[in-house]
């Protein structure tokens, strides 16, 4: 079992892309947490989730790290917001691991609403 498949089994809301950026798995508790419908997410880009005023941000850190490999906020616990699939943003914790597979490069992350 690989750390994406560990993740998707633990009782945390998850999300998985790939090294496009497009969302390849989510959970049944990153669906119910965030109000999301499956079809909406998968093949969508992250940045759906993802408020309009850090996508550039994200587009930046997350080309930086695919030439890189290095990321500042891997597997690490973060304070970001999140998009719900009603428009909501709200701060969530985030834990996000980036994992090689023959498949190629996907991160999943957990995505835990801020208590």
């Amino acid at each position: 079992m690989n750390v994406i498949e560990k993740m998707l089994a633990e009782d945390a809301p998850t999300i998985i892309a790939d090294s496009e950026g497009l969302i390849t798995e989510v959970n049944a508790q990153f669906l119910e947490t965030y109000e999301w419908k499956e079809s909406a997410l998968i093949g969508e880009p992250l940045t759906i989730i993802i408020p309009a005023k850090f996508h550039d941000a994200h587009n930046l850190s997350f080309s930086r790290f695919l030439h890189t490999g290095i990321s500042s906020i891997f597997s690490q616990w973060v304070l970001l917001e999140v998009v719900g699939g009603t428009g909501e943003v709200q701060v969530a914790k985030h834990f996000i691991v980036a994992c090689e597979t023959p498949l190629g490069t996907f991160l999943a992350a957990h995505i835990v609403p801020e208590d």
